[in-house]
C-alpha cells in the first residue's frame, strides 16, 4: 500500500467498491489509502503494530484499523475520526458493526480456528453483510503498470542511509515466503541479494559495520580480496563454460539461440549473487529447462531465462548489450504489458 513516499505491507487490507472503482488497485499495490487494515501482531511484532503502524495508518486516514492478537484471543478495532482513532466496542450479542452494514463476530472467528475444539459440525461465517453492491470484476487489459522485476535491479549504497523510492521498492522487493537452501532464502536466491540490497540502503555501511566483529570483516574482505586478485581468471572460466552451455542448448536441444546478460557484460568483478545469466529464444515445446539444469554442473551458478518471460527490467540490458553466444535471430518480446482494470458488471 503506497502512501505518499512510503509504502507498507499490511498482513491484510480491503478497499471499498468505490475505492476500487477509482482504478488505483495494481497486481501487486494499491495507490490508495484503503477502507481496512488488519495487522496479525507477536509479541516481538506488538510495538511496531501498536505505536509505529497504528500512528502511520492514523496519519494517513485508514478509516479502520484491527490488531488481531492470537496469543490473546483479542481483537482491537480503531474507527478513524478528525480527533484520531477511536477504540470501536462490540455490541452485547458479542458482534462488531463499526464498518457499515458488516457484522463481524470474534467469538465465531476464533472457534473456527479451534475447530477441534469447536461444537459446531461445520465452519460458520464470521463476516455477514445486509447489502451487497452490484457485481463487479478486474480484468486485465493492455497497459503498463509497476510490478516485480519493472526497473533494473541497481541498488545505491553509500556510508549512511539512501532512500528507496516506491518505485524502488516494488520493483525490488521479493515475495515474503523463506525457502530452503544452504542457508534461508527470501523469496530464492534474486529476492535474498535484493531484499540485503535494500536493507544495506537503509542502514548505510556506517552502521552495517557494527553488525559483526571487527575480526569476522577483516576475515570477509581478505577473502574478497583474493577472489578478486582471481576475477580475471574466474571470468575466462566463465566465458567458456557460457558458450559451452549455449552451443549443447542449439545444438542438442534446438533452442533458436541463446544470448547473455548480467554479471559476465560487467567491468566490476564477480562477487556472491554473480551467475551466467542467459537468454533463450525460439524455444521448442518439448525443451525442459529443469531436466537440462540437471546437467550443470552445481557449482556454476547459471540462469536460464526465456526472452518471452524476461523480466521488463531486464529488456534494456537485452535491447542495449545483450552479446548472441550461439544460434540465429533476436530475442522475441518484451510481452506486451497488461494492468489491472476494474468493471462494473451489467447485471440486466
Amino acid at each position: 500500500m503506497q502512501l505518499a513516499q512510503d509504502v507498507l505491507t499490511p498482513d491484510i487490507l480491503l478497499l471499498s467498491t468505490r475505492q476500487l472503482a477509482q482504478d488505483v488497485v495494481y497486481s501487486c499495490y494499491t495507490e490508495a489509502v484503503v477502507y481496512l487494515v488488519i495487522e496479525i501482531t507477536y509479541p516481538e511484532q506488538d510495538a511496531v503494530d501498536r505505536e509505529f503502524r497504528r500512528s502511520r495508518y492514523e496519519q494517513a486516514e485508514v478509516q479502520h484499523y484491527w490488531i488481531v492478537d492470537p496469543a490473546k484471543q483479542q481483537f482491537e478495532f480503531w474507527q478513524w475520526s478528525p480527533d484520531g482513532y477511536q477504540l470501536g466496542t462490540i455490541d452485547p450479542d458479542g458482534c462488531y458493526r463499526g464498518i457499515g452494514n458488516m457484522s463481524f463476530s470474534p467469538e465465531i472467528f476464533w472457534l473456527n480456528m479451534q475447530e477441534n475444539q469447536s461444537p459446531y459440525t461445520q465452519k460458520l461465517p464470521a463476516f455477514t453483510s445486509t447489502d451487497r453492491d452490484k457485481e463487479w470484476a478486474f480484468r486485465k487489459e493492455p497497459g503498463t503498470e509497476l510490478s516485480y522485476g519493472s526497473l533494473p535491479f541497481v541498488p545505491m549504497v553509500g556510508l549512511n542511509p539512501v532512500s528507496i523510492s516506491p518505485e524502488q521498492f516494488i520493483s525490488w522487493c521479493p515475495e515474503t515466503k523463506l525457502e530452503s537452501g544452504p542457508f534461508p532464502l527470501i523469496g530464492g536466491e534474486t529476492g535474498t541479494r535484493n531484499a540485503i540490497a535494500m536493507l544495506l540502503m537503509s542502514l548505510g555501511l556506517v552502521e552495517t559495520v557494527k553488525l559483526i566483529s571487527g575480526y569476522e570483516w577483516v576475515r570477509v574482505l581478505r577473502r574478497v580480496t583474493r577472489e578478486q586478485q582471481q576475477d580475471a581468471e574466474r571470468k575466462s572460466q566463465w566465458w567458456q563454460q557460457a558458450r559451452e552451455i549455449a552451443q549443447r542448448l542449439v545444438t542438442e536441444h534446438k533452442v533458436g539461440g541463446v544470448g547473455l546478460i548480467g554479471s559476465l557484460l560487467s567491468e566490476h568483478p564477480l562477487n556472491r549473487w554473480s551467475q551466467i545469466h542467459l537468454l533463450l529464444w525460439d524455444v521448442p515445446n518439448e525443451f525442459k529447462k529443469w531436466v537440462f539444469m540437471e546437467t550443470v554442473p552445481e557449482d556454476i551458478p547459471v540462469k536460464l531465462t526465456e526472452a518471452v518471460w524476461a523480466l521488463p527490467g531486464d529488456w534494456q540490458e537485452i535491447a542495449e548489450r545483450m552479446e548472441t553466444l550461439a544460434g540465429r535471430g533476436k530475442p522475441h518480446g518484451p510481452r506486451p504489458q497488461e494492468r489491472m482494470v476494474f468493471h462494473w458488471l451489467d447485471t440486466d
